[in-house]
């Protein structure tokens, strides 16, 4: 009698994703808002999701390959973020959490030397998958961060797929 051995061969196709959707959580801020007004800058959380909708990317390694990002602030102060790189994974339903903020800052580096002035600069935030071999991207996001003059408050966008905005926050007494 001899042993039989079954082959069963199972094609299937591997979907990578193509977007994130966002919408804003909660605005938690910086601290205390003023008076006194001498800081400024953001926080603001982000619901993520990444698409397509019915496929699980439940196992798959995400992250933030974020390169370094530079602007000089209207007082002439130089500013940069990065390079960073933030890892993550996402529930069941493909979403998760994004925190985003900037500051406490000194309110003085958006006084142009004449009084306060609008001002705004755009961190790149793209994103990638592990696909068990390499990390690819599949979105080029960006967090503008913007101050107004008028008032000295803040706020962060998030543009993915969508875009999602914080509320416009501060300024702060003090760094928190």
């Amino acid at each position: 009698m001899r042993n039989a051995v079954a082959v069963c061969v199972k094609t299937f196709t591997v979907v990578p994703p193509t977007g994130v959707t966002v919408c804003r959580v909660s605005d938690p801020g910086l601290g205390l808002e003023g008076p006194p007004d001498k800081y400024i800058g953001n926080y603001s959380v982000f619901r993520l999701t990444v698409t397509p909708s019915n496929v699980c990317f439940n196992n798959v390694l995400f992250r933030e390959n974020i390169p370094r990002n530079e602007w000089t602030w209207p007082n002439g102060t130089r500013g940069e973020f990065g390079p960073k790189t933030v890892g993550t994974t996402v529930a069941i339903d493909n979403a998760c959490r994004d925190d985003c903020w900037a500051g406490p800052h000194p309110i003085e580096r958006i006084h142009d030397g004449t009084g306060y002035v609008d001002f705004y600069y755009v961190l790149r935030v793209p994103l990638e998958y592990h696909d068990g071999t390499n990390w690819l991207g599949f979105l080029d996001a960006t967090h503008p961060q913007f101050y107004r003059g008028r008032d000295q408050k803040s706020q962060v966008v998030s543009n993915n797929t969508n875009s999602a905005s914080g509320k416009w926050q501060g300024p702060w007494q003090s760094d928190p």
